[in-house]
């Protein structure tokens, strides 16, 4: 039940992490020409999940 539990929390835990990620491009108010470099510049890169 706990394990179950703790792996459904997960799957909400990241999908709140994507969303806050957009957090500070809300409001963004610069040339839409750069708009891809300033969101690429800051977004983090996801964490690489596969296994050696």
């Amino acid at each position: 039940m706990r394990r179950r539990q703790s792996s459904q929390r997960i799957c909400i835990e990241h999908a709140n992490a994507a969303l806050r990620q957009w957090c500070p491009l809300q409001r963004y108010t610069g040339p839409r020409e750069d708009y891809a470099a300033t969101r690429q510049a800051s977004t983090p890169k996801p964490p690489s999940r596969t296994k050696s």
